[in-house]
């Protein structure tokens, strides 16, 4: 199934349309590092975070 979207989407909108017609999987790494950068508020600690993670 192809989702059509347009270029730029709230990802809230994409998971409560296609939720429940497709599969959703995913693993998760011990050394997994994730980080919100949903709001410009956050850009400067994510920039600081990207440094930590480089290499």
């Amino acid at each position: 199934m192809k989702a059509e979207c347009p270029e730029r989407f709230p990802i809230m909108d994409f998971y409560l349309k296609y939720a429940n017609r497709l599969t959703i999987r995913g693993c998760v790494k011990d050394d997994l590092k994730l980080m919100d950068v949903g709001k410009l508020n956050t850009l400067k600690d994510a920039e600081a975070f990207l440094e930590e993670i480089k290499d």
